[in-house]
């Protein structure tokens, strides 16, 4: 019998994800895809915590680094993946009778609500990008315009009129 090591196994794994990445429309990649991905995943996931065995008999939780976890008496406990929140799949019966009574309209709805849902499936976890202009909008602002945009003199004597002007109403 043969024995692969974890890293071998991986190996094997990723290169068949690629291959299965080639063929979108076959059903069956598809389902191929979805179950090496499914071991990938568990292959490659490391322990979030582990539990202790007391001597007394107890068990109990307990972050540590990776200096005590080939102690006899450790335990790793591992996260389980978020499952994706998304909508149900509907279909023209389940669109709501205020879109239109016209059944082509409701055929688009529902096919727009399930397009949205197999992008939601397929979007996998987001990764915020650090960077981002939305990050340090601030300081973008201010570094390229020629802020503030009014000196603070001018702005007084503006404001001085304004006030002059609003009394004679």
């Amino acid at each position: 019998m043969t024995t692969f090591t974890k890293e071998q196994l991986i190996e094997i794994i990723k290169r068949n994800i690629t291959v299965m990445d080639r063929y979108p429309d076959l059903v069956t990649a598809q389902m191929d895809l979805e179950v090496y991905k499914i071991a990938l995943a568990s292959l490659e996931a490391e322990p979030v915590a582990y539990i202790f065995k007391h001597p007394a008999g107890k068990l109990f939780w307990a972050l540590t680094d990776e200096s005590n976890k080939e102690q006899p008496d450790v335990i790793p406990v591992y996260a389980d993946s978020p499952a994706p929140v998304v909508p149900d799949e509907i279909d023209v019966n389940d669109v709501p009778r205020a879109v239109t009574y016209f059944k082509t309209h409701r055929d688009c709805y529902a096919d727009g609500w399930n397009a949205c849902r197999a992008a939601m499936l397929q979007s996998g976890n987001f990764r915020e990008n650090k960077n981002s202009s939305t990050n340090n909008f601030r300081e973008i602002a201010e570094t390229s315009t020629n802020y503030p945009v009014i000196p603070s003199e001018v702005l007084s004597a503006i404001l001085k009129v304004a006030q002059d002007s609003c009394r004679f109403r």
